[in-house]
């Protein structure tokens, strides 16, 4: 169970991209994203 973990997050991660992208919201992600990466959770 514990190996599908990181596949399972992948395609959740890039159905959020695709959604965020056919929104148009490119930029609000990106920046989200650089964000989230010095956070402590």
């Amino acid at each position: 169970m514990l190996l599908l973990v990181p596949q399972v997050m992948d395609v959740f991660m890039t159905d959020i991209g695709r959604e965020v992208k056919r929104q148009g919201r490119e930029k609000v992600w990106s920046r989200m994203m650089a964000i989230s990466g010095k956070l402590p959770f």
